[in-house]
C-alpha cells in the first residue's frame, strides 16, 4: 500500500523534491497545490510556478488557489483522505483549521538547522551572516512559523566562498535525496519528535531590495563579501560608478590590503576595493542594463584609474 500525498510548493527548488516522491515506491501524490499563475518577463505573461509546469508534465493533478485554507478546500481535501501533507516553500501561511485536518501529518520541509533561520530567506540569511554550517529540516507544522517539532536533520558546512544560489541548489538535492526515507521513518513510528530550543531561534526575514546596496565605508570586507554571495540567489547585491548602478559578484576577501573606502586598485584579472577593514577582490561586475563583464571590460569601459571610486548613490 502507498502512502496518499498531497505536496504544497510553488519555486524550483521544491521540483526535484516532488520528482522524488512521484519516483518513490511508497507513495503516491494525488494532488499538488500551488500558487498561481504569476505575471513574469518583460511581457509580464501570466506564468505557471515550477512546481505545477513539472506536475502536469507528470499528470499529476494540480489547483492554485490564492487563499488555501477556505471551507471549500478544506472540505475538499478532507474528502481525499490523504496520508501526509508536505509543504516545500509553498508561500501562503497555512491556518489551523486546515492543519487540524490531518493533525501532526503537515511535514515541511525547511532549508535551515531549526530553530535558526525560521521564515521567509533561510538560506540568504545563513550565507549573509556568514554562518560555517546549515542543512534541511522536517518538522511538523503548526500555526506558528517554523515552530514545530523536527523529524529529520541533514547539515553541511558552507563554503567559504560559495553563493546562496549554490547553496540552494545543494539543499535542494539533500531534500530530494532524503525526503522518501524520512517522511516513511515518521509515518511508521520510528522517529521521536525533537521539540525546538526557543532560546536559539532566529528569524530569516524576506529579502529586501534596499539589502543589496554595498557600503564600503561601514564593513569589512569579510562582512560585505558575505553580503554579495548571500544575494546572489535575488536581487543581487550592487554599488555605483559616476551615478551609474553597477551589479556586484565573484568576489574574495583580501585582509592584507588597506585602502580608502571606495577606493579602486587596479590587479591583473581583478581589482581590489577598500572597506572599512581589509580590501574585496572583484573579479566580474554587471552594469545596470547591461550584460556581465570581466574586470578588463569594464576598466576599459568605463574608464577606471587608481583615482576611481565606488560610492553608495
Amino acid at each position: 500500500m502507498k502512502y496518499k500525498v498531497l505536496f504544497m510548493g510553488t519555486p524550483e527548488f521544491g521540483v526535484p523534491t516532488l520528482k522524488a516522491l512521484l519516483d518513490s515506491s511508497e507513495f503516491d501524490v494525488e494532488l499538488v497545490i500551488t500558487q498561481p499563475d504569476r505575471p513574469s518577463g518583460r511581457k509580464m505573461k501570466l506564468t505557471p510556478s515550477p512546481i505545477k509546469s513539472f506536475a502536469l508534465e507528470n499528470g499529476v493533478e494540480v489547483i492554485s488557489p490564492e487563499k488555501v485554507s477556505t471551507p471549500e478546500i478544506i472540505e475538499s481535501i478532507k474528502k481525499r483522505n490523504f496520508d501526509v501533507v508536505v509543504v516545500l516553500a509553498f508561500g501562503q501561511l497555512l491556518k489551523q483549521d486546515l492543519l487540524d485536518v490531518l493533525p501532526n501529518k503537515f511535514i515541511n520541509i525547511h532549508a535551515s538547522l531549526l530553530p535558526r533561520w525560521r521564515g521567509a530567506a533561510p538560506i540568504q540569511r545563513a550565507v549573509m551572516s556568514g554562518d560555517l554550517e546549515t542543512g534541511v529540516s522536517l518538522q511538523i507544522m503548526e500555526l506558528s512559523l517554523d515552530t514545530g517539532p523536527v523529524i529529520f536533520e541533514e547539515k553541511v558546512l558552507i563554503g567559504e566562498n560559495e553563493n546562496s544560489l549554490e547553496l540552494a541548489n545543494r539543499l535542494s538535492d539533500i531534500s530530494a535525496r532524503t525526503i522518501s526515507k524520512a517522511l516513511l521513518a515518521y509515518l511508521k513510528n520510528e522517529v521521536t519528535p525533537k521539540p525546538q530550543d526557543e532560546s536559539k531561534a532566529t528569524y530569516a526575514k524576506k529579502i529586501q531590495k534596499s539589502e543589496g546596496l554595498i557600503n564600503w565605508s561601514e564593513f569589512s570586507a569579510q562582512e560585505i563579501h558575505n553580503q554579495i554571495r548571500g544575494l546572489k540567489w535575488g536581487p543581487g547585491a550592487f554599488t555605483y560608478y559616476n551615478e551609474k548602478r553597477v551589479k556586484v559578484s565573484d568576489t574574495f576577501v583580501s585582509e592584507a590590503e588597506q585602502l580608502a573606502s571606495g577606493k579602486i586598485k587596479r590587479e591583473d584579472g581583478f581589482i581590489l576595493v577598500g572597506c572599512k577593514k581589509g580590501a574585496l577582490g572583484i573579479r566580474s561586475f554587471q552594469p545596470q542594463n547591461s550584460k556581465a563583464l570581466s574586470v578588463g571590460d569594464f576598466i576599459n569601459g568605463y574608464g577606471l584609474t587608481e583615482k576611481s571610486c565606488f560610492s553608495e548613490a
